[in-house]
Order: structure tokens, then C-alpha cells, then sequence
């Protein structure tokens, strides 16, 4: 979309969805999420009768699908950008994100007698991400994109 629209110039379009795109997703995420999150345990269960293994699948649900909407919308927000050829910025959101966001908030998490919760890393590296990503909206980067300059017209020559 954001490719196609940017190759166009058509920035008004481009513009009309950049932020209806990722929320929309966010907020399909955020109903689905809920869905699952409501139905945890039986969903588990048509997977695995073990009680032990259910509890950690409801456990990791509960946990990481109440946010998995930033994760939609953080992800929407990098591939809109990569589709008006900003790479760097996104690509360094999303390894700060997982790299050092995600694993040190588990390993955090787990060394302080929190292992079995240690999937909340996810939760917070998707956080973080979508409002890394965010600030990209912010960003000097976006302005020119939404806000081209254009060249002045060419004067003929034999005017």
C-alpha cells in the first residue's frame, strides 16, 4: 500500500492510511486477542489433556495476547515505512527490540525468581517497539515523505 501509493505520488493517499492502517490492525488484534484470551484454556486443550502444559499455554496467552496488538501495529508501522524506503530507522527499532528489550526483560524476569513468567519479555518488546515506531510519525524522515517539496517548473527556453 505504502509502496505502491509512494511510487504513485500520491501522498494524500499515502497519508489517508498511514496510521488508519496500523490501527485498524491493532484494533482486529486487540478483538481477537480477547476472543482467545477469554477461551485460553479450551483452545489449550484441544492441543494438549496434560494440566501442566495447558497452564503454561493459558499462561503465555494471558500474558502476551492482551499487548499483541502493539505488535500489530508496530510491525504495520515498520513495513509502511520500508515502503517508502526508510530502512535504517525501522531496522533498528525492531533490533532494539528484540534484542535489547526482549531478552534482557526475560532474563531480568527469570533472575529474579520470575522464570515461568519470563514470556513477558514479548509483551514488553512489542510495547516498546510500537512506540519506537510511533515516534517515527514524529520523525523528520515522515514530514518529508507526507510533505515532498516540489521542483520548480522548468521555464522554457524561448520564452
Amino acid at each position: 500500500y505504502s509502496g505502491q501509493n509512494f511510487g504513485a505520488g500520491n501522498i494524500e493517499r499515502l497519508k489517508y492510511g498511514s496510521l488508519r492502517i496500523p490501527l485498524l490492525s491493532g484494533a482486529v488484534n486487540m478483538v481477537a486477542g480477547a476472543i482467545v484470551c477469554i477461551f485460553a484454556r479450551e483452545i489449550a486443550m484441544l492441543f494438549n489433556k496434560d494440566p501442566q502444559v495447558v497452564d503454561y499455554a493459558v499462561r503465555y496467552v494471558l500474558v502476551v495476547l492482551p499487548v499483541y496488538w502493539c505488535y500489530a501495529i508496530f510491525n504495520n508501522i515498520i513495513n509502511y515505512a520500508h515502503g517508502v524506503g526508510d530502512i535504517v530507522y525501522p531496522t533498528i527499532i525492531n533490533i532494539v527490540a528484540l534484542w535489547g528489550i526482549r531478552i534482557p526483560a526475560a532474563f531480568i524476569l527469570n533472575a529474579v525468581g520470575l522464570g515461568g513468567w519470563c514470556m513477558a519479555g514479548i509483551s514488553i518488546s512489542f510495547v516498546c517497539g510500537m512506540i519506537g515506531m510511533l515516534l517515527y510519525y514524529t520523525s523528520k524522515r515522515w514530514k518529508k515523505v507526507i510533505n515532498p517539496k516540489k521542483e520548480p517548473e522548468p521555464v522554457p527556453a524561448d520564452i
